[in-house]
Parts: C-alpha cells; structure tokens; sequence
C-alpha cells in the first residue's frame, strides 16, 4: 500500500469487515433494487471502507482489493 497511498492517507483510512453488506431500504420502499449492494465485496464511504466478509477470508484484505478500495478514500 505504501507505494501507492502517502503516509496522511494510509493513517487516515480506516477498514472495517462486515459479515455482510445489505440492500439500503430505500430499495425496498421504491419497489425494485437499483444497484445490489450485496454483492459487493467493499464500499468506500469517505474515509472508511466497508469490506464484505462474505467475499473476502483472512484477518485483512489485501492486495488490488485494497487499492481499488482506497482510491475513493483519497479525492
């Protein structure tokens, strides 16, 4: 990670794993799902990434799933 992301960033984003990720209920109250959340293996919110267990083993993500993660996190 350190390659890609300055130290600032790297301190300032935070991981979090889920045992899952749901649809919003916005989805439900509309009638139909816009884009399924579920299936996600992160979303980035901010300066915190939200990482689906479902999708990802191990004590922490690792590798492009971290970058591609982060890359919101930093504009």
């Amino acid at each position: 990670m350190a390659p890609f992301f300055d130290e600032a960033t790297r301190r300032r984003v935070r991981m979090a794993k889920v045992p899952g990720i749901d649809n919003p209920p916005f989805c439900r109250e509309i009638g139909r799902v816009v884009l399924d959340f579920t299936g996600m293996t992160t979303i980035t919110f901010g300066d915190t990434v939200v990482v689906n267990r479902r999708f990802v083993e191990g004590p922490a993500p690792v590798g492009d799933l971290v970058e591609r993660a982060l890359g919101p996190a930093t504009g």
